[in-house]
């Protein structure tokens, strides 16, 4: 069976459909694998975000309201099934390439759920005492955990971490002039989990 991802976006929770429409935002802008994607990240970055708005707006079960973002629900998907037929179009099976794009892949019978490798980790350190971290979103994850440590890294580094459902966090009241190491696990279904690279700066 060729790799293909999936098409179909008509399962799940709302909130569900927003995360992985930005999963695929982030990882489908500037995407050498596809410099022309049909339609474009800002048609699907526009359908998410009106989207995301009707939700908040028919929060209070209002039914001209609900009925705005069950329309609003069908346009984010239909944008999705057509990305992600343009995805399987030009990757042409290529487990990397799809992979890429952010779209899961579809499973055969009894296949798990794989997490993506975390490619480049990002720390900022511009502002005083402070370090923020940031990854690109992983398909599948369902939590990060973000953590540091000081000293030179060896098997017996005590890290501090602290676990969001975000793919960025501050760490705040850090000491300045000292050299902290920071790193990014991603969590998926099963106990699944990548590691990010371990990237080392000295704080303000």
């Amino acid at each position: 069976m060729s790799n293909k991802v999936n098409t179909s976006f008509n399962r799940g929770r709302d909130g569900d459909l927003v995360n992985e429409s930005y999963v695929v935002i982030d990882n489908m802008t500037d995407n050498t694998y596809f410099p022309n994607p049909n339609p474009t990240v800002a048609v699907l970055k526009q359908a998410t975000q009106e989207y995301q708005q009707s939700l908040y707006d028919a929060s209070g079960r209002d039914q001209k309201l609900v009925a705005i973002k069950d329309n609003k629900r069908t346009v984010l998907r239909a944008v999705l099934t057509q990305l992600a037929e343009y995805v399987n179009s030009v990757a042409n099976g290529n487990r990397e390439i799809l992979l890429s794009s952010g779209f899961k892949l579809t499973k055969n019978r009894g296949e798990a759920d794989d997490l993506r490798p975390i490619g480049d980790l990002e720390v900022r350190t511009d502002a005083p005492e402070q370090a923020t971290v940031r990854i690109k979103r992983v398909p599948g994850a369902k939590a990060y955990v973000y953590e540091y440590t000081t000293g030179v890294v060896t098997n017996e580094s005590i890290w501090i971490a602290r676990t969001i459902t975000e793919p960025s966090y501050t760490f705040r009241g850090l000491q300045s002039g000292v050299k902290y190491s920071f790193r990014v696990i991603a969590i998926g279904r099963g106990e699944k989990s990548v590691f990010s690279p371990i990237l080392s700066r000295f704080i303000q």
